[in-house]
Order: C-alpha cells, then sequence, then structure tokens
C-alpha cells in the first residue's frame, strides 16, 4: 500500500523571469508533519501554492492522493490576507469552510476567496461613499489606490491569473473568479 498522501516531482517554477522553485521533489506521507522555514523570497509560499492547486509549476508533477480533491478537500490561507483580524480564529475557520457547502447549485458556488475579495470591495465601497460625504477625496483616492494596488494586483490577481488560464472553462474555482471579473 502507498502511504504517500502528497508527492512533488521535479518541481520547476519560474515566475516573472526568475526561477522561483528548482527541480525540487518531495513526498509527503499520511499524518507526516513537515517543517518549511527559510529566508523571504526562497519559495515557501510558492511551494505551498502548487500543493494547494492555486499556482500550476512551470514543469514537473503535483499529484495529491486519488481520494482527495484539490479544490474541495484542501485550502490555502495565505499568511497576510487570508485571515481576518476582526474575526476570531474559530470565525476565521468557520468563514473559510463555511462557503464548502456541497447541496448548493453549481453556478451559486463562488469560491472564498473570491468572496473574500468581494467583502473586501464592500468595505471600500462603504469607506468611499463615507469619505465623498464629508469631502475626504484623498482618503478616497487612496483607498481605491491601495485597493487596486495590494488587494487586487499584488493578491488576488497574483493568485487568480493561474487559474484563468491554467484550469480548464468548466472548473468551480474558475468559473467563480469569472464570475467576481464580470
Amino acid at each position: 500500500m502507498n502511504n504517500t498522501f502528497i508527492n512533488l516531482e521535479n518541481i520547476n517554477l519560474i515566475k516573472q523571469g526568475k526561477k522561483i522553485v528548482d527541480d525540487f521533489s518531495l513526498a509527503i506521507s499520511y499524518r507526516e508533519k513537515i517543517n518549511i522555514f527559510g529566508r523571504n523570497g526562497t519559495g515557501k509560499t510558492s511551494l505551498l501554492k502548487l500543493i494547494s492547486g492555486i499556482t500550476c509549476p512551470s514543469s514537473g508533477k503535483v499529484t495529491i492522493d486519488e481520494n482527495t480533491s484539490i479544490h474541495e478537500d484542501l485550502f490555502y490561507i495565505g499568511h497576510k490576507y487570508g485571515l481576518k483580524n476582526e474575526l476570531s480564529v474559530a470565525d476565521n475557520i468557520k468563514y473559510t469552510l463555511g462557503f464548502h457547502q456541497r447541496n448548493l447549485e453549481e453556478k451559486y458556488i463562488i469560491d472564498e476567496l473570491d468572496l473574500y475579495i468581494l467583502s473586501e470591495l464592500e468595505s471600500l465601497k462603504k469607506e468611499v461613499i463615507l469619505n465623498y460625504k464629508i469631502f475626504e477625496y484623498q482618503k478616497v483616492f487612496s483607498a481605491i489606490f491601495n485597493f487596486c494596488t495590494n488587494d487586487l494586483s499584488s493578491f488576488y490577481f497574483d493568485i487568480r491569473k493561474d487559474t484563468l488560464y491554467c484550469d480548464s472553462k468548466n472548473n468551480k474555482v474558475r468559473k467563480s473568479t469569472r464570475t467576481v471579473l464580470d
């Protein structure tokens, strides 16, 4: 019996012409715990995104046990934006897991990352309206600029571009992303 849960074979990841992960292989068994550590920019987050299916490798193969669905049983909560500061640990877990309801029609399922960015957009909308009412135009500009630069470009689009380019047209996560963009 094969005890391997996650298997990475000869993984290479190139982003913006820079090799992030170079010919990396790893087999993780069921119940095995591993520690990934290193300096900033050494590929730790990229490796986790590869394992969770958020990012596609440039070459090599990532396999998860055949009884596990990457987009239904595994998920990645990023260290910077994945957790909501205003929620408790338990509420953050409920927030993340709550959107994996299997009984909803496919067209109504929106991925948790897409829900997160929509909730951030709603917060931005409220902040912009409030600042327009009190004539704080610089705060309006700053809020929109920061949302576009940090939340959209550096975070959401960085993750979702791989989904849009790599996943099939019928993939649930891709459909969810298209719903948000439309």
